[in-house]
């Protein structure tokens, strides 16, 4: 890496901190902090404090039961808010740090660990430094970035990993070396299985277009023999993750709905599965980034640019076609468009 990547990249992280300590400024101001009212205090904080004093008490990263929660539940019901995400395991280390000041810190730690290797990851795509970083800069100023950082931060942690598997896919595909995507693979599923789904299929979208991109001329039978050697790369990072994907696979099963009373309303709706669409092929969704603005114009910049070629031009078209199906791929638990969020980014 040159000197004046790191350079742009310190300058990224300077950014960062500097947004980041003028909002703790002026939260501090009023006495507030930095975290908003909804779950944050009652899930992000509370569940991590008690992921960290129970392993103080019990010794047990992975434990089976609880008592103290509802009542007696099953561990497995609480993956999905941290049970061993990485930056939580990595608070047993600090028992002097408060959860609340710990999950702030953390979750800006990440975006900035996101952010820096975006700029790695779009550098290694033979982009100009100047392009790289203003690009970075539009990706750390996305909608989710830097306000799920204080609301719903599960939204956004898994990102730094997501990007440490596309620069794996590609390192895979140059040198046919795997550790670092299954390393990106493994982490992206402790951190959030719930997103993790989706992510792969993204990750999948972009390991065709870069197999493609490789290549001269377009062979598509030794297209697929490089996808299913992937594909069996792939497996093995999610085979290692099955420690924590079984039995939350077999704790979802177990439990059984018939119908769901809508609050405010006086109906059931038993068709928890239908798929709702609001505007989806524009992209625009209450909770969206608004990319279908983006997709347009990227469209119409490779149509009338010089170097326009074909075989590429499907990618933002797959990513489009996404937005429709991702609500199966996180299984439904959202009835808003909270599944945008990675594809958004991905765009």
């Amino acid at each position: 890496m040159k000197k004046n990547d790191i350079r742009y990249m310190a300058v990224l992280g300077i950014l960062i901190v500097l947004i980041t300590g003028v909002l703790f400024t002026l939260l501090q101001s009023k006495q507030l902090v930095y975290g908003s009212i909804t779950d944050w205090l009652s899930q992000h904080v509370a569940f991590a404090e008690y992921f960290r004093e129970n392993f103080y008490q019990t010794g047990q990263l992975y434990p089976d039961f609880s008592l103290q929660l509802g009542a007696g539940q099953n561990m497995a019901e609480f993956i999905y808010y941290g049970l061993l995400r990485p930056e939580i395991l990595l608070s047993y280390a600090f028992p002097m740090i408060k959860m609340s000041t710990y999950i702030m810190i953390s979750s800006i730690a990440l975006t900035i660990t996101s952010t820096e290797l975006f700029y790695y990851w779009i550098r290694k795509q033979n982009i100009s430094q100047h392009a790289a970083f203003f690009a970075s800069v539009i990706f750390l100023c996305a909608g989710p970035m830097l306000f799920h950082t204080h609301k719903h931060v599960m939204f956004i942690n898994y990102m730094p990993w997501l990007i440490l598997t596309f620069i794996g896919i590609q390192r895979y595909l140059q040198k046919r070396k795997s550790a670092l995507m299954m390393i990106g693979i493994v982490l992206m599923i402790l951190e959030s299985y719930f997103y993790s789904v989706s992510a792969l299929f993204m990750c999948g979208i972009y390991a065709i277009y870069e197999i493609l991109r490789m290549q001269k001329k377009i062979d598509y039978l030794e297209s697929l023999k490089t996808i299913g050697r992937l594909m069996g790369q792939v497996l093995i990072g999610v085979g290692i993750s099955c420690f924590i994907l079984l039995p939350t696979v077999i704790m979802m099963f177990s439990h059984t709905t018939y119908g769901v009373v809508e609050a405010g309303h006086g109906y059931q709706r038993t068709h928890l599965y239908r798929i709702q669409i609001q505007c989806v092929f524009c992209g625009y969704v209450g909770d969206c980034l608004g990319c279908g603005c983006i997709f347009y114009f990227q469209k119409f910049q490779r149509k009338t640019s010089s170097g326009y070629h074909d075989s590429t031009d499907y990618y933002p078209t797959l990513v489009l076609l996404y937005f429709k199906w991702s609500a199966v791929c996180t299984g439904k638990v959202f009835d808003s468009a909270h599944w945008l969020y990675d594809c958004g980014n991905a765009v």
